[in-house]
């Protein structure tokens, strides 16, 4: 035959023959027929003298392209490296946080478990490659003789995910802890299982790994209902995940023309819980990184309204101050002249000027009426708050009215609610009585305690009919912010609206309530 490849003698018998034998085909095998023929010599047979009989045995045949085998080490190659690229950038952008969160804020193992996992998803993904015992032959995914380094990661991957939960739980911390002993327990007989160091003395070892992830979904959905804020989130990202992810399936079946194949390869996995495990890692990977993100958003926010708060702070603080001053001036010229005015007004008496005394005494009194009020209630916050606006009430001709000015130290508030609570309410009540529409121009004060609550009241004129003039910017957030930051303290806000005043008053639960015989 022209076109014959080659025909060889075997050193040995087929039948004893383990390794493949290797042929390569000529230059331009392009578009013939390739025949493969194998026999042994012929044997004379014993009952039929001249007779030779020749045996065929079958063998398996494969056949090799060159390009198309690259092609598939190339094509595998990159369905490796994206997700384990994914997986790494998100490792290294959560070990950044930690980085960061330690040198500025504080310490915080959770980023640094996260980041594990996810170098954990990243080493299992490249595990996984068919090619990766060229590189790694330790680990291989012949079960027998090496360790399968893509199962070994699969276990590896849930502890330092129960170790993330673990750190963020509160109430049922001891039960999260108990979960990742149990997973490193479980990774740790498997491993020495697989390396025959150990008999298996677990059946199932897939099955206990998808149990300890559901009883961890189990506890985190119990911190949900207890309140912890950072498991309200990594619930939501736990069914919105699922949510998704079964729109996108439900999206792929009906849309597309493999869907039997789908289903048959759903099926080859379904009756394992492998799949199932999967899918629950992740549903927790994308909680995780959800709750993460909103946590460290949130907390950003917060700090930056803290730092806000403590810029005004400071400003009230020194327009309080400037306040005092002004107030003290004021009062020290009034001692320094009680004597000289107490010597005129006898002496206009000692002559019988009974009316110039008269007039001379209200001249007087209409100039301490002048003196700037200021409020002393004992709580710092709230003197200093109102103090900071008092004065520039009466500059715009709105008089102070204080009827009552006693109130604890502490309130049920924190300082930044407080200070957005007090400083809309009082901005809001001075630009109501500064308002030339209204008849009066007057603003009242009642502070005091009433049982459990302090009582903080703000009356002030204003002009029902008339449009109040635009809100400037960075004054008030509106009646119902007002309510809602004292609901949050658990007391309450009233309003009452009048032909010719307007009032709001606040009952916020005091931080520390008085004695039942105490309080009004």
């Amino acid at each position: 035959m022209e076109n014959k490849v080659g025909a060889m003698q075997l050193p040995m018998q087929p039948e004893d023959r383990t390794e493949s034998l290797r042929i390569s085909l000529p230059p331009d095998y392009n578009g013939k027929t390739l025949t493969i023929a194998q026999s042994t010599p012929g044997l004379e047979n014993s009952e039929k003298p001249g007779y030779f009989e020749e045996k065929a045995f079958l063998c398996p045949v494969t056949l090799f392209c060159g390009y198309s085998y690259e092609s598939s080490i190339v094509a595998e190659s990159f369905q490796t490296a994206y997700p384990a690229t994914a997986f790494a950038v998100l490792a290294g952008a959560t070990l950044f946080l930690f980085v960061y969160q330690a040198w500025h804020e504080k310490l915080d193992p959770a980023f640094l478990c996260l980041a594990l996992f996810l170098i954990l998803l990243a080493l299992q993904q490249l595990f996984s490659a068919s090619f990766v015992n060229r590189y790694f032959p330790f680990f291989s995914q012949d079960p027998v003789y090496f360790l399968d380094g893509s199962e070994w990661m699969r276990y590896l991957t849930a502890i330092p995910l129960l170790w993330f939960l673990t750190i963020r739980a509160q109430g049922l911390r001891r039960f999260f802890c108990i979960a990742a002993v149990l997973q490193m327990a479980l990774a740790a007989a498997w491993t020495l299982a697989q390396l025959h160091i150990l008999f298996p003395i677990l059946g199932g070892y897939e099955r206990w790994n998808l149990l300890l992830l559901l009883a961890s979904i189990g506890l985190c959905l119990a911190e949900w209902r207890r309140g912890n804020p950072f498991f309200t989130q990594f619930c939501k990202g736990i069914l919105g995940a699922a949510g998704c992810s079964i729109m996108a399936l439900a999206v792929v079946l009906l849309w597309n023309d493999r869907r039997q194949e789908i289903f048959q390869w759903m099926g080859s996995y379904w009756p394992s819980s492998r799949l199932l495990f999967n899918w629950v890692r992740i549903l927790l990977l994308a909680a995780s990184l959800w709750a993460v993100a909103v946590e460290y958003v949130a907390g950003r926010v917060r700090r930056g309204n803290e730092v806000l708060a403590l810029r005004l702070q400071g400003k009230i603080a020194r327009e309080n101050y400037e306040a005092i001053q002004k107030q003290a001036r004021q009062t020290a010229v009034m001692r320094h002249d009680i004597s000289k005015h107490l010597g005129t007004v006898r002496a206009l008496l000692s002559d019988g000027k009974q009316e110039k005394a008269m007039e001379y005494i209200n001249q007087v009194t209409q100039q301490a009426a002048q003196l700037q009020a200021v409020i002393s209630s004992g709580n710092y916050m709230i003197d200093t708050i109102l103090n900071s606006r008092l004065s520039g009430a009466e500059e715009q001709g709105v008089q102070i009215r204080i009827r009552r000015a006693a109130v604890p130290q502490k309130l049920a508030l924190s300082d930044t609610d407080l200070c957005s609570l007090l400083l809309n309410a009082v901005d809001n009540a001075i630009r109501a009585a500064a308002n030339p529409s209204a008849a009066q121009h007057w603003l009242e004060l009642d502070l005091h305690i009433k049982g459990h609550f302090g009582y903080i009241s703000f009356t002030n004129s204003w002009a029902p009919d008339e449009k109040q003039p635009a809100r400037a910017e960075g004054h008030g957030y509106g009646l119902s912010i007002m309510e809602r930051i004292a609901e949050n303290a658990g007391g309450i806000m009233e309003v009452t609206r009048g032909k010719d005043r307007f009032q709001v008053v606040f009952l916020i639960p005091l931080a520390d309530p008085p004695s039942p015989a105490a309080g009004e």
